[in-house]
């Protein structure tokens, strides 16, 4: 058996989200602001349709529900077939860093609005990892106020 030790042969997912969360956001606003289309978006109190439990018939039942906070996010699920995450960020880097100073705006106010990178990376097995270089770390951070980094299925659903 071969061992690779190869970013994508390792990899089983990825993907990146760029996401703004706030209680003040304005999906619209932030659209014609940023001049990109979302992946999703809502704003605070906005109804839903999800599933709960019936205690009493132990049935899923559909319930309305408000989001709890507004949420603006682009991500790259579905767009990219690299299974390199830096190709992932570089793909929503160049769509955002053109905007770069209509976001330092909304970076400016960080009382208002949290603005974050969030990398989803799930493994074949359970070693494995990724790199992303100093250059492309630089870059995400001037457009945000953190990176969050989620690592899944370390069983292999086991």
């Amino acid at each position: 058996m071969l061992v690779s030790f190869e970013e994508e042969d390792t990899t089983k997912t990825v993907f990146v989200d760029y996401r703004v969360r706030s209680d003040f956001l304005d999906p619209v606003v932030l659209t014609s602001e940023f001049g990109v289309t979302p992946t999703r978006s809502w704003a605070k109190n906005e109804e839903y349709i999800s599933k709960a439990l019936d205690p009493e018939t132990r049935k899923t039942i559909q319930v309305k529900r408000k989001h709890p906070w507004g949420i603006w996010a682009v991500e790259t699920r579905g767009l990219i077939s690299s299974k390199k995450v830096e190709q992932h960020v570089l793909y929503l880097l160049d769509k955002l860093e053109p905007r770069k100073e209509r976001i330092k705006r909304f970076l400016s106010k960080k009382n208002k609005y949290v603005i974050s990178f969030y990398i989803r990376w799930e493994p074949v097995e359970i070693g494995g990892g990724y790199e992303v270089t100093s250059q492309t770390l630089r870059r995400m951070t001037s457009l945000c106020h953190y990176i969050e980094f989620n690592f899944e299925n370390f069983t292999n659903g086991k």
